[in-house]
């Protein structure tokens, strides 16, 4: 049985800060990229694993593969550290929904695409759709910590700040009342 050791949201999904900042702190021996496009797109998978460092595994699964894959086996062996990554955090919440039990969730990069789009921080652009999502997680899934957070030793933002700061009209939604 292969634990989750890290979930997030990058649109880059592998590159260098993953590989050069994050993976030798988590310490992974594979990536799961979740992602339900790209788990058509033979192409795009082989550029994916072709960025991986030697010793780390590369899988990319739709939504219901990976949810079959965690209920049947989850997703390997006992020592296997999994590393999982969403491109979108539409993909994050339908996972979740789905039953993988992630009890954090980092958003890391976002880039802006499309109209109504707010950048939170430097590297996080989200547009109203994408602050509802996430307030559903919370509300539905208590369990999920969700936070803003694109290197590591930088700190960490919790939802609600950035909820509150940049998508006010949705406050009526507060975590004292979640």
């Amino acid at each position: 049985m292969g634990s989750i050791v890290f979930a997030r949201v990058d649109d880059r999904l592998i590159h260098g800060e993953i590989m050069v900042e994050w993976a030798p702190r988590i310490k992974p021996t594979t990536i799961l990229i979740i992602d339900n496009v790209l788990a058509a797109d033979k192409m795009m998978q082989n550029v994916y694993t072709m960025a991986a460092p030697p010793g780390i595994r590369v899988k990319v699964m739709d939504v219901e593969t990976a949810s079959e894959e965690w209920r049947k086996n989850r997703f390997g062996q006992e020592q296997d550290r999994i590393f999982i990554l969403f491109k979108t955090i539409s993909m994050a919440k339908e996972v979740i929904e789905g039953g993988l039990p992630i009890k954090e969730l980092n958003i890391g990069s976002i880039g802006k695409r499309g109209k109504d789009i707010k950048k939170v921080t430097a590297t996080i652009a989200m547009d109203e759709n994408d602050a509802r999502m996430l307030l559903d997680l919370e509300k539905d899934w208590k369990n999920v910590e969700i936070y803003f957070q694109t290197m590591p030793g930088q700190k960490k933002l919790s939802r609600s700040y950035i909820l509150e700061k940049y998508f006010p009209d949705l406050n009526s939604v507060t975590e004292t009342n979640l």
